[in-house]
């Protein structure tokens, strides 16, 4: 982690100073005892004297004695490539002496004061974004033509923030207002990265061509749109060279689903890939997003769709690929010949729309017409087995059912849980009224967002003092806040690990198992339900955890055991989930897991390794060489996810061997836990050398997300591109906007330039 940044001076706005500041100013007092051998932050017992003001003026009016000089300390911000510290220049026979507590851009000289550890105010600064696109405009490959040229701000000097006069504000202020209320524009647009790359570019030409008309440089729809088609041609090509290397190794994983857009109803089949690259870098990329053709959405259909839209990608052989898919009865069919897992994060869903009987309360609430009595709704909404025979692409599917409950097996403490449920998503419509009397907006409960319940839930026990005052007489709050509270302990425990699961920047598949043992460990008792609440919220989140009260109502109780039993019912762990939870090195004992399951692991990892051996042995170049070896930074000391199954160093368990395997060696091996990431590849990145094969099985498993987040993410950026104001959009050029969006997201695109 970078040593960053930071709080901004009040001061901040750059406005260009006046030449009264005379040069006597250029030389604040140094104490001579505070004057160094080495370049060192000499002057922090001076900081006081300094300002963010005070050193942006100095430095333009006295750069011959204030200079930027290197942050020498290792970093991996781009930011640092155009800020420093700020230094004074004694004398050209000492080093500069730094001003302590302060960094400074190299261009405009923007000072901010250095008191933290992040970086995010760097890279959202003016000239740190500039530069950025002008990196990015030099290597954008648009267009196959040898001609191209994309002019770089540079060729004319650095752009510099100048001081304007009232009236070319007013101006430009005018100019925008104009623009958005004419055309009905979003605010932000002109905030917009996009917009101020291109508004840069316009002031660079002019800066070289004088006052010009913008028609002669500024294209139009037509061949804009043109021209988006051959970028993301190019695009692909470059993708398509970039998913060879992981492709050949088996580090290459897809999640196909399929969506269709709110506005015309278009079918769209969306494809995301995971791969780690040969030095152990996992990406995320949205490789196509194309409209559905088939004539229906059967398995052969799916097949056909999935094999047209990979093969632009040269992903031809799908027994090479790993798929991660939902449970949709078309998409297990078609995928049942290859290598597939089941989207964690959708089953965990699922759990618990089953354990509050989510799908007869949705039937019921189209079949049944509105009753006066609240109470007997509730109960006929019980009276049938839960079926998951609902036509279209559901998760559960062609399932027998878990758990079964009548009328006359459910408390009326159970029964009062549900009524406050569906009491709590009746809420709809008060938000205005909400903010209006400085309450919290309500969240919606919907099937589509994994962690919407809790987090309805959440929000009406925030606001219930306020909606109890906007509901007076007949329509009186009547929700039961002891019962809200004890489901959102309860479902507090997945929303934690649903967070968990979702990351796209860092491997997941691991924490399948991690995840899956946590929720069943948290669920056994209510006691244990708060040792789990104490152990990861107590510092964390600002989550009030001092309520250690054991008790349980029936109804609790009722839904607590029920959710627990289908958790261990409807989770099946394959060997992988275990293999990769062992290529964790916190977790590589399986802490918890029985010996049985300890036993399957390791004959499955051995069988692969021995497997890739042959393969490194026939075939050398198939292998990848290890990157050097970089430092594991220190972790902070704080309760970890998982820590209760990491494994510390067990090494007596392992003989001494004139022959190790390798397999034991990574076993026995002695390691600081606390200095090891959360992301496993910056240990296989430290240690590949010392186990080849085992670093190659574990990129291949790391690969595999443990969701399909990425396509869900995909699909919600089509939402925002198929629009009413856009609705003649065909989907062929949605589906190119998409891909060209995910690859400049991408660190992969970024490491292209």
């Amino acid at each position: 982690m970078d040593n960053d940044i930071i709080m901004v001076d009040n001061s901040q706005n750059t406005s260009f100073y006046a030449d009264s500041y005379t040069n006597a100013e250029c030389s604040p007092s140094v104490s001579p005892r505070n004057s160094p051998s080495t370049l060192s932050p000499s002057l922090s017992n001076h900081s006081g004297e300094y300002t963010c003001r005070k050193i942006e003026m100095l430095m333009r009016q006295c750069n011959d004695r204030y200079i930027v000089v290197d942050n020498k300390k290792s970093h991996s911000s781009k930011c640092w490539e155009l800020f420093g510290f700020p230094a004074l220049v004694e004398s050209k026979d000492e080093p500069p002496q730094i001003i302590e507590k302060f960094v400074t851009c190299r261009k405009c000289f923007t000072t901010y004061s250095f008191n933290s550890n992040s970086t995010r105010l760097l890279n959202n600064h003016i000239c740190q974004k500039s530069h950025r696109i002008r990196s990015s405009s030099a290597s954008l490959p648009f267009g196959s033509s040898s001609n191209y040229h994309q002019t770089s701000l540079t060729s004319y000097g650095s752009a510099n923030l100048i001081k304007f006069n009232d009236a070319q504000v007013k101006r430009m202020k005018d100019l925008q207002a104009q623009w958005i209320c004419k055309d009905i524009r979003s605010f932000t647009i002109i905030e917009d990265d996009g917009f101020r790359q291109i508004a840069q570019e316009l002031v660079s030409l002019g800066a070289k061509h004088g006052n010009f008309n913008v028609t002669g440089v500024l294209r139009s729809a037509k061949v804009i749109g043109s021209h988006i088609h051959d970028v993301s041609r190019s695009y692909r090509e470059i993708l398509r060279e970039k998913l060879a290397e992981p492709l050949a190794n088996q580090a290459l994983v897809v999640c196909p689903d399929l969506w269709t857009d709110a506005i015309r109803q278009i079918s769209y089949m969306g494809i995301s890939a995971s791969f780690i690259t040969s030095d152990l870098d996992l990406h995320s990329i949205d490789l196509c997003c194309s409209p559905f053709r088939e004539p229906n959405k059967a398995a052969e259909s799916i097949l056909i769709a999935l094999r047209h839209a990979l093969t632009p990608f040269g992903l031809d052989n799908l027994q090479l690929l790993t798929f991660v898919s939902d449970r949709g009865s078309n998409f297990v069919k078609a995928l049942k010949p290859f290598r597939y897992f089941f989207c964690f994060a959708h089953r965990l869903n699922n759990i618990l729309k089953r354990a509050f009987f989510h799908n007869i309360l949705k039937k019921k609430k189209k079949t049944t017409t509105t009753s006066s009595n609240s109470s007997n709704e509730t109960n006929a909404i019980i009276l049938e087995e839960e079926s998951d025979n609902e036509s279209g692409n559901t998760d559960d599917e062609d399932e027998p059912c878990y758990s079964s409950a009548t009328i006359n097996e459910m408390s009326e403490s159970a029964l009062a849980v549900l009524k406050t449920i569906s009491e709590c998503k009746r809420l709809s419509g008060l938000n205005q009224k909400l903010k209006d009397l400085g309450g919290h907006a309500l969240k919606q409960s919907t099937d589509v967002r994994w962690l919407s319940l809790i987090e309805l839930l959440e929000s009406v026990e925030k606001s219930s003092s306020v909606i109890g005052k906007i509901l007076p007489g007949k329509k009186r709050f009547n929700i039961n806040i002891d019962i809200v509270r004890s489901l959102i302990r309860l479902l507090r425990p997945f929303k934690f690990v649903i967070q968990i699961i979702q990351k796209s920047t860092e491997p997941s598949f691991h924490h399948v198992l991690i995840s899956t043992l946590t929720l069943r460990a948290a669920l056994e008792s209510m006691s244990s339900l708060i040792a789990y609440e104490k152990s990861y919220y107590d510092h964390n989140d600002g989550v009030d955890t001092h309520d250690e009260d054991d008790y349980e109502s029936d109804g609790m109780l009722f839904f607590r055991t029920r959710i627990n039993y289908l958790l261990e019912t409807m989770i099946d762990l394959k060997v992988e989930h275990f293999a990769a939870a062992m290529l964790h090195p916190r977790y590589r004992h399986l802490k918890k897991c029985s010996i049985d399951e300890i036993k399957r692991c390791k004959r499955y990892i051995s069988k692969e390794m021995s497997s890739i051996a042959q393969i490194v042995k026939n075939e050398p170049s198939t292998s990848f060489a290890s990157p050097t070896d970089p430092k594991l930074p220190p972790r902070k000391k704080q309760k970890r996810f998982g820590h209760q199954f990491e494994s510390g160093n067990v090494s007596d368990e392992y003989d001494d061997r004139e022959e190790e395997e390798e397999l034991d060696r990574y076993l026995s091996i002695r390691l600081d836990l606390d200095k090891i990431e959360d992301n496993p590849l910056v240990f296989w990145k430290q240690y590949g050398k010392t186990f080849p094969i085992l670093s190659i099985l574990a990129r291949r498993l790391h690969s595999i997300p443990a969701t399909t987040a990425s396509v869900e993410r995909s699909f919600s950026g089509g939402g925002q591109v198929v629009t009413k104001r856009r609705a003649n959009l065909s989907p062929s050029q949605v589906d190119n906007i998409l891909f060209v969006r995910s690859m400049l997201n991408s660190r992969l695109f970024a490491n292209t330039k």
